[in-house]
């Protein structure tokens, strides 16, 4: 049976996607042209049914090719500590890595 589509979670955050999907995941991860192997995968949808995990299914990976690296969007986070005066803002953009996904073996 072919799979169709693949649930997984990668860094506390849960993915639906099926081959040839783009994903920006966090972290950086590995080099352009590099691939990735992820075996957290929570459920599988086949021609025949659905399939889920307790809390993984065994032996299931997602095959990920990197793309390249990118920022995620600017957080702004504003400090204020009141009748003292201290006022304090600050950015963060986290790290990103694109990838592709290239295959799911279940």
């Amino acid at each position: 049976m072919e799979v169709q589509e693949v649930i997984f979670s990668h860094s506390g955050i849960q993915f639906n996607a099926k081959v040839g999907d783009t994903l920006s995941l966090r972290g950086h991860l590995g080099d352009a042209g590099e691939i990735l192997e992820v075996g957290s995968v929570l459920a599988v949808k086949m021609e025949g049914g659905i399939k889920f995990g307790a809390p993984y299914i065994k032996g299931a990976k997602v095959g990920l090719g990197v793309l390249g690296h990118t920022k995620g969007p600017k957080v702004r986070v504003f400090k204020m500590i009141r009748r003292k005066r201290r006022r304090m803002t600050l950015g963060y953009r986290d790290l990103r890595t694109l990838v592709k996904v290239q295959a799911i073996s279940a």
